[in-house]
């Protein structure tokens, strides 16, 4: 499924006008045609709200924000504001 996204995506002609359903949770109560360029900037902003989700989930369970895992993952020193995320129980 992923693959076919993609692939959509590479070879989707972004001023072609699509066939969008009813929304009304948007006000649009009639099917209307949209771009797909409108429609690739819906996606993007679905799945980074996704993201956020699952990042705020994640921060729940192993208690890391996010500029402890990069400081991690990235190699930073400790400073004032920042320390390296380390799991519980670890030197």
């Amino acid at each position: 499924m992923r693959e076919q996204y993609l692939e959509m995506c590479r070879g989707g002609d972004l001023e072609a006008e699509l066939p969008v359903g009813p929304m009304p949770w948007y006000g649009m109560d009639e099917a209307r045609p949209a771009k797909l360029r409108y429609l690739y900037v819906g996606h993007v902003e679905e799945f980074a709200r996704q993201a956020g989700h699952a990042d705020i989930i994640r921060e729940e369970l192993d208690g890391a924000t996010a500029p402890e895992l990069l400081s991690a993952v990235e190699g930073w020193e400790p400073n004032e504001f920042v320390k390296p995320w380390q799991a519980p129980g670890t030197p």
